[in-house]
Protein backbone atom coordinates (compact mmCIF):
# COMPACT_ATOMS: atom_id res chain seq x y z
CA UNK A 1 0.00 0.00 0.00
CA UNK A 2 0.59 3.26 -0.95
CA UNK A 3 0.31 6.57 1.47
CA UNK A 4 -0.24 10.16 0.08
CA UNK A 5 -0.98 13.30 1.54
CA UNK A 6 -3.52 15.52 -0.09
CA UNK A 7 -3.17 19.24 0.83
CA UNK A 8 -4.38 22.79 -0.55
CA UNK A 9 -1.60 25.04 -1.65
CA UNK A 10 -3.39 27.93 -1.47
CA UNK A 11 -6.02 27.59 1.49
CA UNK A 12 -3.11 25.91 3.54
CA UNK A 13 -5.09 23.18 4.90
CA UNK A 14 -4.44 19.51 4.96
CA UNK A 15 -6.95 17.83 3.65
CA UNK A 16 -6.62 13.84 4.07
CA UNK A 17 -4.59 10.65 2.95
CA UNK A 18 -5.14 8.80 -0.57
CA UNK A 19 -4.14 5.17 0.45
CA UNK A 20 -3.62 3.63 -2.75
CA UNK A 21 -3.66 -0.59 -2.53
CA UNK A 22 -1.20 -1.41 -5.40
CA UNK A 23 -2.15 -5.10 -5.91
CA UNK A 24 -6.33 -4.68 -6.51
CA UNK A 25 -5.40 -1.02 -7.70
CA UNK A 26 -7.96 0.73 -5.72
CA UNK A 27 -8.15 4.35 -3.85
CA UNK A 28 -9.14 5.26 -0.43
CA UNK A 29 -9.60 8.84 0.79
CA UNK A 30 -9.75 9.38 3.95
CA UNK A 31 -10.33 12.73 5.33
CA UNK A 32 -9.41 14.49 8.17
CA UNK A 33 -12.59 15.62 10.54
CA UNK A 34 -12.08 19.16 10.92
CA UNK A 35 -13.06 19.58 7.15
CA UNK A 36 -16.88 21.29 6.38
CA UNK A 37 -18.34 21.69 3.12
CA UNK A 38 -16.75 25.11 2.57
CA UNK A 39 -13.53 23.64 2.85
CA UNK A 40 -13.56 20.39 1.76
CA UNK A 41 -13.06 19.35 -2.09
CA UNK A 42 -16.43 19.43 -3.81
CA UNK A 43 -16.69 16.22 -4.60
CA UNK A 44 -16.83 15.07 -1.06
CA UNK A 45 -19.51 17.59 0.16
CA UNK A 46 -22.13 15.57 0.27
CA UNK A 47 -19.90 12.91 2.53
CA UNK A 48 -18.97 15.61 5.07
CA UNK A 49 -21.91 16.87 5.47
CA UNK A 50 -23.15 13.62 6.59
CA UNK A 51 -20.33 13.22 8.93
CA UNK A 52 -18.36 10.68 6.60
CA UNK A 53 -14.86 11.42 5.99
CA UNK A 54 -14.13 7.56 4.86
CA UNK A 55 -14.72 8.09 1.01
CA UNK A 56 -15.71 5.17 -0.96
CA UNK A 57 -13.39 3.26 -3.34
CA UNK A 58 -15.65 4.42 -6.33
CA UNK A 59 -15.59 7.81 -5.57
CA UNK A 60 -11.89 8.32 -4.38
CA UNK A 61 -11.34 6.54 -8.07
CA UNK A 62 -13.05 9.35 -9.26
CA UNK A 63 -11.42 12.17 -7.77
CA UNK A 64 -7.96 10.91 -9.13
CA UNK A 65 -10.10 10.37 -12.56
CA UNK A 66 -10.32 14.21 -12.27
CA UNK A 67 -6.63 14.72 -12.13
CA UNK A 68 -4.95 12.67 -14.78
CA UNK A 69 -5.38 12.51 -18.58
CA UNK A 70 -8.31 10.50 -19.33
CA UNK A 71 -7.35 7.10 -20.92
CA UNK A 72 -9.29 7.93 -23.98
CA UNK A 73 -7.30 11.24 -25.29
CA UNK A 74 -6.52 10.97 -28.77
CA UNK A 75 -2.67 10.88 -28.27
CA UNK A 76 -2.63 8.98 -25.08
CA UNK A 77 0.20 7.05 -26.78
CA UNK A 78 2.75 9.29 -27.06
CA UNK A 79 2.02 10.91 -24.03
CA UNK A 80 2.28 7.52 -22.14
CA UNK A 81 5.79 6.50 -24.18
CA UNK A 82 7.31 10.46 -23.63
CA UNK A 83 6.66 9.27 -20.29
CA UNK A 84 7.97 5.94 -20.22
CA UNK A 85 4.84 3.87 -19.37
CA UNK A 86 4.35 0.65 -20.95
CA UNK A 87 0.49 0.83 -20.03
CA UNK A 88 -1.92 3.61 -18.88
CA UNK A 89 -1.91 3.42 -14.84
CA UNK A 90 -4.03 6.33 -13.30
CA UNK A 91 -1.69 5.93 -9.91
CA UNK A 92 1.55 6.79 -12.10
CA UNK A 93 0.24 9.46 -14.03
CA UNK A 94 -0.84 11.28 -10.49
CA UNK A 95 2.48 10.77 -9.47
CA UNK A 96 3.80 12.63 -12.30
CA UNK A 97 1.94 15.16 -12.09
CA UNK A 98 2.00 15.38 -7.91
CA UNK A 99 -1.73 15.29 -7.98
CA UNK A 100 -2.01 18.85 -9.30
CA UNK A 101 -5.27 20.00 -11.39
CA UNK A 102 -5.85 22.93 -12.97
CA UNK A 103 -9.13 23.40 -11.29
CA UNK A 104 -7.93 23.65 -7.97
CA UNK A 105 -4.81 23.80 -5.65
CA UNK A 106 -4.32 20.53 -4.57
CA UNK A 107 -2.02 18.33 -4.62
CA UNK A 108 -0.59 14.75 -3.55
CA UNK A 109 2.52 14.44 -1.38
CA UNK A 110 4.10 10.41 -0.27
CA UNK A 111 4.39 9.52 3.10
CA UNK A 112 5.79 7.06 5.04
CA UNK A 113 4.08 6.88 7.88
CA UNK A 114 -0.21 7.05 8.30
CA UNK A 115 -1.26 10.20 10.31
CA UNK A 116 -2.76 9.05 13.45
CA UNK A 117 -6.18 10.04 12.48
CA UNK A 118 -5.88 7.64 9.78
CA UNK A 119 -4.59 4.92 12.10
CA UNK A 120 -7.51 5.18 14.70
CA UNK A 121 -9.82 5.18 12.04
CA UNK A 122 -9.09 2.35 10.62
CA UNK A 123 -9.27 0.01 14.06
CA UNK A 124 -13.19 1.02 12.97
CA UNK A 125 -13.15 -0.92 9.74
CA UNK A 126 -15.57 -3.41 8.48
CA UNK A 127 -13.43 -6.45 7.82
CA UNK A 128 -16.06 -8.60 7.37
CA UNK A 129 -19.49 -9.53 7.53
CA UNK A 130 -21.85 -12.68 7.38
CA UNK A 131 -25.91 -13.08 7.86
CA UNK A 132 -27.92 -14.19 10.40
CA UNK A 133 -31.83 -14.10 10.43
CA UNK A 134 -34.24 -12.34 8.44
CA UNK A 135 -32.97 -9.01 7.99
CA UNK A 136 -29.87 -8.87 10.01
CA UNK A 137 -26.19 -9.15 9.23
CA UNK A 138 -23.34 -9.84 11.96
CA UNK A 139 -20.33 -7.10 11.20
CA UNK A 140 -16.68 -7.29 12.21
CA UNK A 141 -14.45 -5.03 13.00
CA UNK A 142 -10.46 -4.61 12.90
CA UNK A 143 -10.39 -3.85 16.61
CA UNK A 144 -12.14 -7.18 16.85
CA UNK A 145 -15.41 -5.81 17.95
CA UNK A 146 -18.61 -7.58 16.59
CA UNK A 147 -21.91 -5.15 16.02
CA UNK A 148 -25.43 -6.73 15.13
CA UNK A 149 -27.09 -4.75 12.15
CA UNK A 150 -30.70 -4.31 10.60
CA UNK A 151 -31.17 -4.19 7.28
CA UNK A 152 -35.10 -3.87 7.56
CA UNK A 153 -34.94 -0.69 5.77
CA UNK A 154 -32.69 1.57 3.89
CA UNK A 155 -31.44 5.38 4.53
CA UNK A 156 -35.07 6.58 3.53
CA UNK A 157 -37.07 4.02 5.65
CA UNK A 158 -38.49 2.19 2.85
CA UNK A 159 -38.87 -1.66 3.00
CA UNK A 160 -35.80 -3.73 1.36
CA UNK A 161 -37.99 -6.27 -0.30
CA UNK A 162 -36.99 -10.10 -1.11
CA UNK A 163 -37.53 -8.78 -4.43
CA UNK A 164 -34.84 -6.36 -3.99
CA UNK A 165 -32.52 -8.63 -2.14
CA UNK A 166 -32.53 -11.16 -4.58
CA UNK A 167 -31.35 -8.81 -7.97
CA UNK A 168 -28.58 -6.89 -7.26
CA UNK A 169 -25.57 -6.13 -9.12
CA UNK A 170 -23.32 -9.04 -8.07
CA UNK A 171 -20.29 -8.03 -10.29
CA UNK A 172 -20.49 -4.59 -8.63
CA UNK A 173 -20.14 -6.41 -5.05
CA UNK A 174 -17.70 -8.52 -6.34
CA UNK A 175 -15.81 -5.37 -7.16
CA UNK A 176 -15.86 -4.16 -3.77
CA UNK A 177 -15.06 -7.40 -2.42
CA UNK A 178 -13.12 -9.85 -3.71
CA UNK A 179 -14.03 -12.53 -1.32
CA UNK A 180 -17.55 -14.21 -1.59
CA UNK A 181 -20.32 -12.10 -1.40
CA UNK A 182 -23.47 -12.75 0.76
CA UNK A 183 -26.65 -11.13 -0.01
CA UNK A 184 -26.75 -8.75 2.81
CA UNK A 185 -23.34 -7.48 2.27
CA UNK A 186 -24.66 -6.20 -1.11
CA UNK A 187 -27.64 -5.05 0.46
CA UNK A 188 -24.97 -2.66 2.60
CA UNK A 189 -23.50 -1.56 -0.98
CA UNK A 190 -26.68 -1.02 -2.64
CA UNK A 191 -28.00 1.15 -0.02
CA UNK A 192 -24.79 2.72 0.85
CA UNK A 193 -24.76 2.01 4.71
CA UNK A 194 -22.50 4.50 6.40
CA UNK A 195 -20.29 1.04 7.58
CA UNK A 196 -19.61 0.77 3.90
CA UNK A 197 -17.74 3.97 3.94
CA UNK A 198 -15.01 2.35 6.93
CA UNK A 199 -14.37 -0.73 4.93
CA UNK A 200 -11.08 -1.37 3.20
CA UNK A 201 -8.56 -4.68 2.87
CA UNK A 202 -6.50 -5.55 5.69
CA UNK A 203 -3.82 -6.48 2.67
CA UNK A 204 -3.79 -6.17 -1.41
CA UNK A 205 -5.12 -8.92 -2.76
Amino acid sequence: MKSYEILDEANFINIGVLLYYEKAKEFIIELNENLDEWTAPLLFTSFVKKGIFTIPRDISLLWVKERVIPSGRQNIGSILSNHKLKAYDEMKLLELAEGRCSQDSMFIRRIDDLPEFVLNRQKKNLIDCTPLDSGNILCFFADNSVKKVELKSNQNNNKYTHYELNTFDYMNAVIHDKRSCCQYYIALIRIKHPLLFGFCPMKDY
